[in-house]
């Protein structure tokens, strides 16, 4: 990899060690076991590590970062990335998968593939394609795990089991405080946990594996809406908060910043407002340019599905 001194290829680095670690320890298994539990193990793992490593406690525990983080700017600016990094390929990799069934079960005529595609972006990631699109156009396989048959469930799965995991690292570590503020670094604790698990591989059903890695054989979203908690509650204290009267004149009338508006547009970020404000749940947002708003439906619903 020709990697260069910046934060993105320093975490993909982390990243495919996370890879390589799962490699090593069930390099003892016939070659048959030698694979994750299931196929969002070996994602979650490099995606965890990955993450650990952008925390800013370990950035300043390893001399990355000059002063220990504090205040909560620090942590929403974090999570925020984070989230932008996660969260949001919740819908992406499914409208894919989705997508893929529907096709191979015979459910959608051959002239109707993109049309059905960007239906289903539209409905689960509230996007609609930047250029007019036609039955010519067949975007989904310009994806290289479309054209090169990757499902990508295993990715849906990965940012599920990502902090799953994570959660049952830190207790054994014994971290106190919000799950995203915990830094695994040093831990042999965390350490023999992790490695019992993946010594495994694909030996035992991933059920089993998850247990040994979390405690529990079922897989649960509350421990990712409880790391992203502290923004989630900045999202709907601050983040989508009307704070005065909006421009409303056409798009080509000029510049639309009155100092009022704070982040949102228009009506549609007023209809996602009432849906946070009154406990709605249905479809908020048409379309958006807003990746907060993603954000904030992707975790709204993962409110509903962890209850």
């Amino acid at each position: 990899m020709c990697t260069q001194v910046t934060m993105d290829d320093l975490q993909v680095a982390h990243h495919e060690l996370g890879h390589v670690q799962y490699f090593m320890q069930y390099a003892h298994l016939p070659l048959t076991y030698r694979d994750g539990a299931n196929g969002g193990f070996h994602e979650a793992i490099g995606e965890l590590v990955g993450a650990m490593m952008e925390t800013p406690q370990h950035l300043n525990k390893v001399g990355l970062l000059p002063h220990p983080p504090s205040g909560p700017e620090m942590g929403v600016n974090h999570l925020m990335m984070a989230a932008l990094q996660t969260v949001t390929t919740l819908p992406f990799h499914l409208v894919h998968d989705l997508w893929r069934w529907r096709v191979w079960r015979g459910e959608v005529e051959e002239d109707k593939y993109n049309e059905e595609f960007w239906k289903l972006m539209l409905e689960y990631a509230g996007v609609e394609p930047p250029v007019p699109r036609t039955d010519k156009d067949l975007d989904p396989p310009a994806l290289f795990h479309v054209a090169n048959n990757y499902d990508m469930i295993r990715y849906f799965t990965r940012t599920i089991l990502q902090f799953q995991i994570l959660e049952g690292l830190c207790r054994a570590a014994g971290h106190e405080g919000p799950l995203h503020t915990c830094d695994l670094h040093g831990s042999e604790e965390a350490g023999k946990v992790l490695a019992s698990g993946l010594a495994l591989g694909s030996s035992k059903p991933w059920p089993e594996v998850l247990k040994i890695l979390t405690g529990s054989s079922n897989m649960s979203t509350r421990p990712l809406r409880q790391f992203f908690a502290p923004l989630e509650e900045w999202l709907k204290d601050k983040g989508l908060r009307d704070t005065g009267p909006r421009d409303t004149g056409p798009r080509d009338s000029g510049p639309r910043d009155n100092g009022q508006e704070g982040v949102g547009w228009g009506k549609d970020w007023r209809r996602l407002n009432d849906l946070i404000n009154y406990g709605g749940v249905a479809s908020a947002v048409t379309t958006t340019t807003a990746t907060t708003t993603t954000i904030t439906i992707l975790l709204l619903f993962l409110l509903i599905v962890s209850t």
